[in-house]
């Protein structure tokens, strides 16, 4: 996201408003009695206006990335079938089973093997 900050220090630099206010009191203007912005007050509120229409372009930029990533992001789990995900994890269940069902099956006849040479040797 871009952020948006009017630095009064940056806008008197660009439009040289020191310079420009010293002219303008040296000269008397503006009029106390001004109703309507002169050349300078107008450059001011130009500048700021374009400031403010640019952050605002970026700003609805970065809103439509936003929006076309949450779209992604919904049709990525409209994707996802709760019915999928469970037929997958039964697969898997199934998978371990037959895995661990021969291994264990393994176990279990050398334990019978064991148990009986035990009995065998106690008596």
């Amino acid at each position: 996201m871009t952020g948006f900050a009017l630095n009064a220090k940056t806008i008197q630099k660009e439009l040289n408003l020191s310079e420009t206010a010293a002219e303008q009191a040296m000269s008397e203007c503006p009029k106390t009695t001004d109703t309507e912005l002169d050349i300078y007050q107008q450059n001011i509120v130009d500048h700021i206006a374009n400031s403010i229409d640019d952050a605002r372009r970026m700003a609805l930029e970065d809103l439509n990335n936003l929006d076309a990533a949450r779209e992604n992001i919904e049709n990525d789990i409209e994707g996802f079938s709760l019915n999928q995900i469970i037929e997958s994890a039964r697969h898997k269940i199934v998978r371990m089973h037959a895995e661990w069902h021969e291994i264990l099956d393994n176990a279990k006849q050398e334990e019978d093997a064991v148990v009986r040479n035990h009995r065998y040797f106690l008596h």
